[in-house]
């Protein structure tokens, strides 16, 4: 047991008696806990990732009731990662309680305790002390930072212990809560000459001065006091001595004090329903992360050529500089501080921008939004570059008007900490949205995207909107890609960026080489955005917001709004200062003559169509394509290397005939739906064996393929096929599910007479509704063929077997002909079955340096790089089922087992 010489504790005696009390009344454990389980079962995998222990630093841990909580919920979300616990605590009452708890809660009597007996103070001195400070993995201070002495000091000292990962979590009374208000206006009368009290308001700031990253996340909580207004009620008292920190406030303060105290209590500290009064508690839970330690190393070492010095801080602090670290500008630069803010916020106010884009909001999102919702409780909302928050604000408002009585909690990244306390403000300013709980990253794009990377599950989504922020991320297509995949079944993402041929698209586009773009990484419009949606095969729409702003100030020298508006549409400080009077006449020429039209006297830049520069609003729904870009390739190497396609064309030159004659009888044309078709090498065949087998009925063929690559090649496949060239083709780029939306949507839906899914029934959501839709879409007599791996296959070995590490990317679920056959039977549909054996030799694949093994390991896998996508036992455990379980030897060779089973169902 460490021992401290300060004597000084928080709570003894009847002080633990009355905090106990508060604990009971307030019910505030609860709330904490609450919060606690849902913030960290998100946020803790990030943490204990390659870790087989974790190191726990508990500082004012008081009774232990939290911590206790705290432990459960690691052991739970952390299982097989052992603990081992340090505990700093002032109140030897306190730890005596907390010790007692531990041996009444089996679950921790196997986690070792190390009992600190002192303040944060003594404990932070006798580590300074120590010739190697222990570092932490996890700290928590739950209500304690109050009671230190230097609140900057103890911050970095707490951020400097942590481990690679590590986390602080720190649990204070909300800015502007009831005790906030009480506190701060009565700090004279409650608090000692040299106490002070803090709240959430105070630790934010710290972290903003030192460029710490970290999250806020609202503790709601409220307890009732209407006993403190009765004076002879004894419960009410008690209350009253733990709010004002008294031990009889009846007799500590005068008769006029006690009035004013209760007055401002019942005021201002709480509000009233059905004649009782509940006080506000709120809190706030900050969590403060590792990563961010180097800025300050970093900006030190500038100051200082001290190397040897430097290094050894590196070494101390167990960090090292990295990619991830160190973006540009230290991914630090917010878009707009200071005096930006404050000619941003004059440019919307003269352009109207916000109004332009709250209209179209109300014409487009209504039915988006109601879809979107469709049988969910709640909506989990995500601001990226969100601002002050006024269209985010506008958006939560239309969401509660079209989704009523669904529940919405939002997530806000932000990178200007001053924007983020006025978007706070603006919240405090709205009823309507006083009940949503927010999550603050104060952090760009790309540091909140490199955080939720490296955790093994990211936050998912229903809704994620991007207001004229995409302008400053690196990447676009990177950024894109995460966002989309972070959204939930349904979800939509909505991008509002400057329309093409625009006044800023032209303005730019002539002055590209001596506007300034910072902050923004590249100037960019609609038809970038549309092209990365392309490239990546996501479906978007496109929608006008049309917004003509006037600005004939502009042309007016001595008018300073309009030189304001010069500065800001130039990108610059001063317009009149920073450029040459013969640019400046150009500029403005190009202003008044390219980017604006003339009405009633008055020059608007223009926005729309030709003149135009329409923002554009665009949902890309969440739907990934199987396979674009290098994965085309990849499969197109494994079907040349399995002879997959070859086995199903045998098995359906087999079967099929007999059938196709069958279902042609008596037609003089056949319309055939391929789903899922790829690059229509097997189609294509299907089509000539319909043509050979049944002469002179005339087909036509509707292709559903999500694969934007895969349709072009389908396509030119059709080019060099003279059989099928007089075939219509109606394509359908899209997934099944849009397909299956689109139809239902009709009145009359398009009804076929052979349906075929080969390979495709594990890319969607639902197989029963799948297999009803597509039953309802057949002609009479028509069949749908499903192909689809055979059950205790290979594939099907290999799937099951590592479901946890092989079911994350496109295919959610893996599926074989037992759960189609399963479907089937429960929904009483008529189906026959059919065996279409098929193997291929991977000998290869157990040569690590055969770059063919490799390829076709990737795809069995679906990695892009088995080796590196696998720690080296998964792998070893991976190859192992390959060799002994899902293949058979011949003649020295391995040969995977790929049988599949064709399924016909009838109409």
């Amino acid at each position: 047991m460490d021992e401290d010489e300060d004597p000084k504790t928080c709570y003894e005696g009847a002080s633990v008696q009355s905090f106990n009390f508060y604990l009971e009344r307030s019910g505030e454990h609860e709330a904490i806990l609450e919060v606690m389980q849902k913030v960290l079962a998100d946020d803790v995998q990030g943490m204990v990732e390659g870790k087989n222990n974790l190191d726990i630093l508990g500082v004012g841990s008081g009774g232990g009731q939290v911590d206790v909580h705290i432990l459960n919920l690691l052991q739970e979300f952390c299982p097989g990662v052992s603990l081992s616990t340090d505990i700093v605590e002032g109140s030897s009452e306190l730890v005596d309680n907390f010790k007692a708890l531990v041996k009444r809660t089996p679950s921790l009597q196997g986690v070792p305790f190390t009992w600190h007996v002192m303040h944060s103070e003594g404990f932070v001195k006798n580590q300074k002390k120590a010739k190697e400070m222990k570092k932490y993995d996890f700290i928590h201070m739950v209500q304690m930072i109050y009671y230190v002495a230097n609140l900057e000091s103890s911050l970095q000292f707490y951020r400097s212990i942590l481990k690679p990962n590590g986390r602080i979590m720190i649990i204070i009374e909300a800015d502007q809560g009831g005790w906030d208000t009480l506190w701060t206006t009565y700090k004279t009368e409650l608090l000692g000459p040299k106490e002070e009290y803090r709240c959430s308001r105070d630790i934010v700031a710290a972290l903003k001065k030192f460029k710490m990253e970290f999250e806020e996340h609202d503790i709601p909580n409220t307890f009732e006091i209407t006993e403190c207004f009765d004076r002879e009620n004894p419960i009410g008292n008690r209350l009253l001595n733990f709010m004002t920190n008294r031990s009889d406030f009846q007799a500590a303060f005068s008769e006029d004090l006690k009035e004013k105290l209760l007055d401002h209590i019942r005021q201002r500290c709480s509000f009233e329903k059905d004649g009782k009064v509940f006080f506000k508690s709120d809190l706030k839970m900050i969590l403060i992360y590792a990563q961010f330690l180097l800025y300050s190393l970093l900006s030190w070492r500038a100051a200082d050529d001290n190397v040897a010095a430097f290094s050894s801080i590196l070494c101390d602090f167990h960090l090292c500089v990295d990619s991830r670290v160190m973006d540009e500008d230290n991914d630090l630069k917010t878009c707009y501080e200071g005096a930006e803010v404050q000619i941003l916020n004059f440019y919307l106010e003269k352009t109207g921008e916000h109004e332009a884009e709250l209209d179209a909001f109300q014409r487009v999102l209504p039915p988006v939004i109601k879809r979107m919702a469709e049988g969910k409780s709640s909506l989990d909302i995500l601001g990226v570059g969100s601002g002050g928050g006024q269209v985010d604000i506008q958006i939560l408002n239309l969401l509660q008007e079209f989704c009523p009585g669904v529940s919405l909690s939002t997530d806000i990244v932000e990178g200007s900490c001053e924007l983020l306390d006025n978007f706070k403000a603006l919240v405090k300013r709205t009823p309507s949205v006083q009940n949503v709980p927010f999550t603050w990253h104060v952090m760009n794009s790309e540091t909140y995207v490199r955080r939720e990377r490296a955790k093994p599950e990211i936050k998912k989504f229903d809704f994620i909107h991007m207001v004229e922020m995409i302008y400053y991320v690196t990447s676009v297509e990177d950024t894109l890609k995460f966002y989309w995949s972070a959204l939930k079944p349904n979800g939509k993402i909505m991008i509002i960026i400057q329309s093409d041929q625009g006044g800023w698209d032209t303005l730019y586009d002539v002055f590209k080489n001596i506007l300034s773009l910072r902050p923004l990484k590249e100037y960019r419009y609609c038809r970038h955005i549309v092209a990365v949606l392309k490239k990546l095969g996501m479906t978007f729409q496109e929608h006008d917001v049309p917004h003509r702003p006037d600005i004939t100030e502009c042309f007016e020298p001595d008018n300073e709004d309009g030189q304001r508006m010069l500065s800001f549409l130039t990108n610059c400080d001063d317009f009149q200062s920073e450029f040459s009077p013969e640019l400046k006449k150009s500029i403005l020429d190009v202003l008044r003559k390219q980017c604006c039209t003339e009405k009633d006297g008055k020059l608007f830049e223009t926005r729309v169509e030709l003149l135009t520069a329409d923002t554009r609003t665009m949902a890309a729904e969440v739907k990934h394509t199987c396979y674009e870009g290098d994965s085309v390739h990849s499969f197109q190497f494994y079907l040349e290397k399995s002879g997959e396609h070859e086995a199903i064309l045998q098995g359906v030159r087999k079967i099929l005939p007999p059938i196709f004659k069958r279902m042609a009888e008596g037609k003089s044309s056949l319309d055939v739906l391929g789903v899922g078709s790829g690059g229509g090498e097997a189609d294509v065949q299907m089509l000539e064996l319909l043509q050979n087998t049944c002469p002179g009925v005339s087909l036509s063929t509707d292709i559903v393929e999500g694969s934007s690559d895969l349709v072009d090649c389908f396509k030119a496949l059709v080019k060099k096929t003279p059989g099928v060239q007089k075939v219509p083709f109606n394509w359908h780029v899209m997934h099944s599910e849009d397909y299956v939306k689109q139809e239902k949507a009709k009145a009359d839906a398009k009804k076929f007479d052979f349906i075929h899914m080969i390979q495709m029934i594990y890319y969607v959501k639902d197989v029963e509704e799948t297999l009803k839709f597509y039953r309802s879409a057949l002609k009479p007599n028509g069949k749908i063929m499903v192909i689809i791996e055979a059950e205790n296959s290979g594939w099907d070995t290999l799937w099951t077997t590592f479901r946890k590490d092989l079911w994350t990317g496109a295919i959610q679920e893996y599926r074989s002909s037992r759960d189609v056959v399963a479907t089937l039977k429960k929904m009483g549909m008529k189906f026959q079955e059919h065996d279409v054996p098929n193997s291929y030799d991977i000998t290869e694949c157990f040569d690590p340096k055969n770059e063919t093994g490799q390829k076709l390991l990737n795809f069995m896998t679906a990695t892009e790089d088995f080796h590196s996508s696998f720690t080296p036992e998964l792998r070893a455990n991976m190859l192992d089922v390959l060799r002994e379980r899902c293949s058979t030897k011949k003649d020295g060779k391995v040969f995977f087992k790929s049988d599949l089973k064709m399924i016909l169902i009838d109409a």
